[in-house]
Parts: C-alpha cells; structure tokens; sequence
C-alpha cells in the first residue's frame, strides 16, 4: 500500500474524530436545557431541606418548653423584668435597673434544650440574674454569640448577627405574646408575657387545648423584595427577625440599643393590621410574623406539634389560635 493511501486514511479518521460547529452548538444547547432543568429541582430539594431543618429547631424549642414547664411549673415569661409597669410608660424608665434582668423565654429555655452552658454563662455574668444583661460586658458577649436552634436556615445571613437589633445573635422565632401590643399590664392575652411576680401561665391554663393555642411562630429576618411585593403599608418589609437573649418593652434608652419587646414576643390576628407575611401598617413587620418560605410558616403548638399555617388564613382563626382560653378551638391540620 502506498505511503499517499496510508496518509489519505489517516486524515479521513481524523476528520471523524472532530465535531462540526453545528454538532458543538446542539451539545452545549441539551447541557443547558439539562441544567435549566435540573437547577429548579436542585434548589427546591435544598429548600425542602432548610424547611426540615426549620421544623426540627421548633420542635427542639417545644422539648425546651416543656422542660421549663416541668421543672418550674409554669411557661417562661417573654421577658423577665422587675419593673414591667415602669418601662411600659409613655415616657418609659431611663435606667437599666428597671429592666432586669431583661432575660427572654428564649434564653431561659436554654438549659432544656441542650444549651446549658450558654445559660450557665449568661447567668454568672448577670450576676445570678440581679443585673440587667446589657449591663455587663460578658452577657453581652454571650447574646452576641449564635445559636443553631434559633436560626431557620431559610433566612438570608442566617448565621450573622441581626444588625437591625444591635448586634445580637439573631432568632427567627418569637414567643406567641397576644392579639395586640399591651393596652395595660399584666396581660394575659398571649402564651407568654412580661413578668415580674408569678403569674406565668401553665398548662393547665390554657383552656382551649394545648395542641389548639400557638406557643411560638416564625419571625423571619429575610428583607422582602421591592421587585416581588410592598407587603408593609406599601412599603417593603424588613422583618428584622428577633433577639434570643432578651428584650424591653419600650423604646431606645443609652444602655438598650436596638432592644425592644418585639424582639422577643409576637403580636398580631385581631384585626388586617398583623396578618402573617405582611401588615397594613409601615411599621407593623416587626410586630407581626413572616416566613422566609414561600405563603405561609412554620408554628409550634403548645402540645409540641409543629405545624404549617398557610397565609392565607382568615384574621379571625389567626386571632383565636394566638388566644388561650377564648372558648374557640381550631384543628391546626386544616390550615
């Protein structure tokens, strides 16, 4: 065979082992139309996770619950304060001695969810709780720390500190608190409320039914998109999230920077004013709940159930549901 034969073979193999332009381009087009396909589905298989992950803090946050309830005989109180009366005033106390020791539901949960040593911190550095915790620079370290059951994977930053509440460590859940900001203390309209003398709620009060009253409902601290919705008054919602340390009642004083009741507590159901995932008001996000989900959140029971509720809920069921002893009871698997 000649040499000419050979190289003639030779350039007609490779020629087959290359693509054409036309070959290249319908390639790349499958891969993308593969990956159009497929990012979706990625992304809802990782949100399914991060809404898992949500549920299981909340039902590790019902087992703190209970915990406290076992061993104190009663709910935690949304904030521990000495001088609620004081600090709810219009004009509102000036110094820290009348918030102590300004400790939230959350934080004093903390032995009974696997979170002893937190407490235990927070504690020594209040001094056995007879100083406000702003108060000392060691407690305040600690509630600038992050813990993992407070965070709902589904917020954005979710494990930085909340920047719109003085640099605390963040919490996407809040302690069912009511229908409405107080009027007048004491208060009993919610599950947990402001508490200076032993008038925690306990179970055995809560006459619609453990497993028909919310203990505690997502707050996210995912800003809403001016693109997507102007859900706030007609303005855009920053929920803000919440504190896990503790809270006040009243507005800035020097020594509570970007502290107040609603960064512990939630209100809202009575009326369109604090309906889930928006509010009529420019200022109600921070008093309401939000999920980072997509039309609705994630609730805890006072029995320890964790349930969805849909945004769509009517005011009125929302408004029963945050209410203990109404007379008015809801299956929560409807919603």
């Amino acid at each position: 065979m000649s040499s000419v034969n050979v190289r003639m073979r030779r350039d007609r193999g490779a020629r087959r082992r290359g693509f054409t332009l036309v070959e290249l381009l319908v390639v790349i087009a499958i891969i993308g139309v593969l990956v159009g396909l497929l990012l979706p589905a990625v992304q809802s298989a990782r949100e399914s996770a991060r809404r898992s992950s949500c549920q299981n803090n909340l039902k590790q946050i019902g087992l703190g619950l209970q915990g406290y309830h076992d061993s104190k005989s009663a709910l935690p109180p949304s904030i521990w304060d000495n001088k609620p009366q004081n600090n709810a005033t219009a004009t509102g106390a000036s110094v820290a001695a009348d918030n102590i020791p300004g400790i939230a539901w959350s934080a004093l949960v903390l032995p009974f969810a696997e979170q002893a040593d937190k407490y235990t911190r927070l504690q020594s550095a209040c001094s056995n709780w007879t100083i406000q915790w702003q108060q000392n620079a060691g407690a305040v370290a600690v509630a600038q720390e992050r813990i993992g059951m407070y965070n709902c994977p589904s917020n954005e930053n979710f494990t930085a500190a909340n920047t719109n509440r003085g640099s605390y460590g963040q919490n996407n859940y809040a302690a069912n608190a009511g229908n409405g900001a107080y009027a007048a203390y004491p208060s009993k309209q919610g599950v947990m409320n402001v508490w200076d003398q032993p008038i925690r709620l306990q179970f055995s009060d809560i006459k619609d039914g453990l497993s028909k009253t919310l203990a505690v409902v997502e707050r996210s601290s995912t800003r809403e998109l001016a693109s997507v919705a102007m859900s706030c008054g007609g303005t855009v919602c920053n929920w803000d999230g919440c504190l896990w340390v503790g809270g006040r009642l009243t507005g800035a004083q020097v020594w509570n920077s970007g502290v107040v009741a609603d960064d512990v507590e939630s209100y809202g159901g009575n009326n369109t004013t604090y309906l889930i995932n928006r509010s009529d008001q420019t200022w109600g996000s921070a008093w309401g709940n939000a999920g980072p989900h997509a039309q609705g959140l994630f609730a805890l029971y006072c029995d320890g159930a964790v349930t969805w509720v849909s945004e769509t809920v009517a005011p009125i069921t929302w408004g029963y549901l945050r209410s203990p002893a109404d007379g008015k009871t809801f299956d929560p698997s409807t919603f």
